[in-house]
């Protein structure tokens, strides 16, 4: 009203046609030319899509899904399904239409709650694409990788220390009698520990993954909040790893690669809050909104 009020008595508002017509393409092209960063970002570092269910003042049933990046939440389309039955088909068919739409190789994770259909559309989704990420929580993505990476670790190290002492068990008379030395098992594991080549490579493993595995252990400890230190330690450990590789691109650049895809969960969202039930100024517009 301020901004109406400067221009006096004398100004003369849009007509119905100006409103619906130029002025509101003129609005959706300066909407298309703001998104083009967001896009950009996706393409560059990836994106979440993020999906909620809810039910507006009238009682209809809607779907609604944004895209994150760092760049911010994007209203990508909102969907009218009271008719239907929120199945774990139906929202898996919903999530995967956008997921082409955003384009498969943009997206790192779908962010929903952990309600039973949607863990089943989860299911769904994996079978098609098991390289998406499906999530209710960043934890529970990171959480088992976690576990599995660092006890291989500390395997390999618990080895390493105990490297002489295995030596000379696999060397013993006692070994040579026992019933293991007689078995294709037995003798695998004789022919790693007496393996010069294994020993070899265990020692600089341990030194290219030893930066990795603190930070893991960062974001999976529960003393202090982590997520205000990982992007920094994951850009440490990649100069670390470097360093490690004496700097020849092609020895720490797999390794390296594992570190961007790890950069780009940690600046994905989490939650589905930028979903639910912020579109309320929509519901006398239109029962379906897409922007296209």
């Amino acid at each position: 009203m301020d901004v109406v009020g400067q221009f006096g008595p004398g100004f003369k508002p849009p007509t119905q046609y100006q409103l619906r017509e130029p002025l509101l393409k003129a609005e959706v092209e300066r909407t298309k030319q703001l998104l083009k960063k967001h896009e950009e970002e996706w393409a560059k570092n990836g994106c979440s899509i993020m999906t909620d269910a809810w039910t507006d003042r009238k009682r209809r049933s809607i779907l609604n899904m944004c895209v994150n990046c760092r760049e911010g939440t994007t209203f990508l389309e909102s969907k009218e399904s009271s008719d239907e039955a929120h199945i774990a088909r139906l929202i898996f068919q919903y999530v995967d239409k956008c997921v082409e739409h955003v384009g498969a190789q943009n997206v790192v994770q779908i962010v929903t709650d952990n309600a039973t259909n949607n863990m089943v559309a989860a299911k769904l989704m994996k079978e098609k694409r098991p390289e998406i990420f499906w999530s209710s929580c960043a934890r529970d993505i990171i959480r088992s990788g976690v576990t599995r990476f660092t006890s291989n670790f500390l395997i390999l190290q618990s080895l390493i220390e105990k490297k002489s002492n295995l030596r000379v068990m696999f060397t013993s008379d006692l070994w040579e009698n026992g019933k293991w030395s007689k078995i294709n098992k037995g003798k695998s594991d004789y022919s790693i520990v007496m393996s010069m080549s294994f020993w070899n490579g265990v020692t600089p493993c341990l030194k290219i993954f030893a930066p990795l595995v603190r930070v893991l252990r960062l974001v999976d400890g529960d003393r202090k909040p982590s997520m205000g230190f990982q992007y920094g330690e994951l850009l440490q450990a990649k100069k670390d790893i470097k360093v490690v590789m004496n700097n020849v691109e092609s020895n720490y650049q797999p390794i390296t690669k594992l570190v961007r895809v790890a950069l780009m969960i940690f600046s994905l969202t989490t939650s589905t809050s930028g979903c639910e039930r912020n579109w309320s100024a929509f519901e006398g517009v239109s029962l379906n909104y897409k922007l296209k």
